[in-house]
């Protein structure tokens, strides 16, 4: 496996994540195992656990109106893209859209209500608004029979934030491109190569310190 740079969360010394801002956020199951689906021909073919994933990142912005909305999106085998737009002020909103992905089949059974964020967190910070989401997957994951026991989840996740229209295209961009680009996915157990993405989005995250 060739040498990767460290993909790290560049959280901001005093920053409140409770900000009206958009997020590049990745989210990765647990030792990045490839639970979620697989790439077949450059395309994402989502697993039960996949669509269920899914249904309930494009749930977010209902569950938590008028505050949250999401932005480009794909859900890989074993993490999750997203960009998370925190609206607590006059803030543009992106409609979601997914990378190219194809889904398989659907499991049965809808998505329960929300969930309460951690009392630790602000109820509209970042990590309250990721950890709904995952606490809302495992929950739904094994009502459904879908994840027996143990973590489903990395307890971390990444952010990025995204301070002006340049780097959400090039973020964005990323996005769609992710299951063409998963032979240079850090995140791949068989990554063949490395993508320019993570240096520039490290070099990004350092400029911002």
């Amino acid at each position: 496996m060739p040498d990767r740079p460290n993909r790290q969360s560049h959280r901001l010394q005093g920053y409140d994540y409770t900000e009206p801002r958009s997020y590049f956020v990745t989210i990765c199951s647990k030792d990045r195992s490839c639970i979620f689906g697989e790439v077949v021909k450059a395309k994402t073919v989502l697993n039960p656990l996949g669509v269920l994933a899914e249904r309930e990142l494009l749930l977010l912005p209902r569950r938590r109106k008028p505050w949250v909305a999401l932005g480009e999106y794909v859900i890989m085998p074993n993490h999750i893209h997203a960009i998370i737009i925190n609206q607590r002020g006059d803030l543009q909103v992106h409609k979601a859209s997914r990378g190219d992905v194809h889904v398989a089949r659907e499991p049965d059974g809808e998505p329960a209500g929300g969930v309460n964020p951690a009392p630790t967190l602000e109820p509209l910070s970042l990590g309250a608004i990721v950890g709904s989401f995952k606490a809302g997957v495992t929950r739904e994951a094994r009502r459904l029979g879908l994840w027996r026991e143990g973590d489903l989840w990395q307890r971390e996740y990444y952010d990025h934030v995204i301070r002006n229209e340049s780097a959400r295209s090039r973020i964005n961009e990323y996005i769609r491109n992710n299951a063409l680009r998963w032979h240079l996915d850090r995140e791949n157990p068989n990554q063949e190569g490395n993508d320019d993405f993570d240096t520039w989005l490290t070099e990004q995250g350092k400029a911002a310190l």
